[in-house]
């Protein structure tokens, strides 16, 4: 199993992040309302971006098979694969970052944390839902973090900071909360986790993998 995503199409020149002296950032517009703000492109600009969305979602999928290719190494043979895309516009109006839609009925991972095992799911049917997006499910990537305190939030739009349990981070491509202490990732038992679920659904667990190893910025680590 491979998770990452095309860091060609990011922070560079040609990326589809909102970074400073990109492609469109001097041509973005703004929104404000209630102290908050949408950043958005029309015209000639919105449509490229839309058509670079949708030439990544090969290019993704053409990388991952390169990856597999290389570690495998000859030594086993790759009959099929699926790739489920957690950066992508699904629609020329709607965006999907760190998450990815999956169809009712459809047979998708829910990724967990490092070391703890890997399910794949195929939910029946809705029990309670807070938003309807036509038989689809929005499923996140990854369990993500949690605080262990109640954090302490303001913004500053005028120096462009968001102030995190008393400390400035910038609001800019690239700005990383990991250093912050009061967030830690969230960890369940899988049963546990599993039992949360079927308040909101009907699933049936169609796979379990167990983590034996794993190689990301932590490192290799045997589990």
């Amino acid at each position: 199993m491979l998770h990452s995503s095309a860091v060609e199409f990011r922070g560079n020149f040609n990326g589809l992040y909102p970074v400073k002296d990109n492609w469109y950032y001097d041509r973005m517009k703004t929104f404000h309302s209630n102290g908050r703000y949408l950043r958005y492109l029309i015209g000639e600009d919105a449509v490229l971006f839309f058509n670079l969305s949708e030439a990544l979602k090969q290019f993704n999928k053409t990388r991952h098979d390169f990856f597999a290719h290389i570690l495998t190494n000859g030594i086993a043979k790759i009959s099929s694969n699926k790739t489920w895309h957690h950066y992508e516009m699904p629609n020329n109006s709607a965006v999907n970052i760190g998450s990815t839609l999956v169809d009712i009925g459809e047979t998708f991972p829910i990724l967990t944390k490092l070391g703890s095992p890997i399910i794949f799911l195929k939910v029946n049917k809705l029990i309670e839902s807070t938003f309807d997006i036509k038989g689809k499910l929005l499923v996140p990537h990854g369990w993500g973090k949690k605080s262990i305190a109640r954090p302490t939030i303001s913004f500053d739009f005028k120096k462009n900071v968001i102030k995190l349990n008393g400390t400035d981070y910038a609001i800019e491509y690239g700005t990383s909360l990991g250093k912050d202490k009061s967030f830690i990732i969230r960890d369940y038992e899988i049963d546990e986790y599993l039992a949360f679920l079927k308040k909101y659904y009907e699933f049936t667990v169609i796979e379990k993998y167990n983590q034996l190893l794993s190689y990301s910025k932590q490192g290799l680590i045997k589990w």
